[in-house]
């Protein structure tokens, strides 16, 4: 979902789900369980050459269990939380 406030500001929000490959692995190095994640964005236009952008996201991964060398892990509960900002100027 965009909306823009005005000619100045606008925002965007959206939700992402991925289905994954399955809740069993054998590799330490993957979630292949999917998962669902949040994104928010915002932009700022100081004026036609110049603007700030902001962007904020938070996945969470589906539970996983990994099996290797006869033993097993099991992910569950986990989350990441990334932020990014963007500084723009045409000249």
């Amino acid at each position: 979902m965009r909306r823009k406030f005005s000619n100045k500001i606008s925002a965007s929000l959206s939700y992402a789900q991925e289905a994954g490959g399955g809740p069993a692995g054998d590799s330490l190095f993957t979630i292949s369980n999917g998962g669902k994640s949040h994104h928010l964005g915002l932009k700022y236009s100081l004026n036609d050459n110049a603007g700030i952008s902001a962007g904020y996201s938070r996945p969470n991964f589906g539970k996983v269990s990994i099996s290797s060398s006869g033993m097993t892990a099991v992910y569950s509960g986990n989350s990441a939380n990334t932020i990014g900002v963007k500084f723009k100027v045409n000249f």
